[in-house]
């Protein structure tokens, strides 16, 4: 993808629906449309997952760390300070994903170095 416009969706993609992101929000009466999209299944997710993983290898080497543009107009920093942030994003949504199964399964994380044994922290 080297522009918005071309960005093909992929084929499980649920766009319509009244709150695409997945955050319901407040119901359109006038609309036809579902306010959110459906769960996706396991076999969904890791469809996706490795569609994904397919396109990472050749577009991290196309990547130009030395663009002083982000690639985004809206976004005005180099491509290395994007893709430092996007380490930092993708952490950020690994801190959420575990706090939410820990929430709803009680489930802990076991981090490196923590100095604690088995069981749940």
């Amino acid at each position: 993808m080297d522009t918005p416009e071309s960005l093909v969706p992929w084929e499980g993609h649920q766009g319509n629906v009244q709150h695409p992101d997945g955050i319901e929000g407040p119901a359109d009466p006038e609309s036809p449309l579902p306010v959110g999209p459906e769960p996706y299944t396991r076999l969904h997710v890791l469809q996706y997952w490795s569609l994904c993983d397919a396109m990472v290898d050749e577009r991290v080497d196309a990547m130009d760390l030395a663009s002083p543009k982000s690639g985004f107009y809206w976004y005005p920093i180099s491509k290395l300070e994007h893709q430092i942030v996007n380490v930092r994003h993708v952490a950020h949504h690994a801190a959420q994903l575990a706090d939410r199964v820990r929430a709803a399964r009680d489930i802990g994380v076991r981090w490196v170095g923590s100095g604690r044994g088995a069981g749940k922290t």
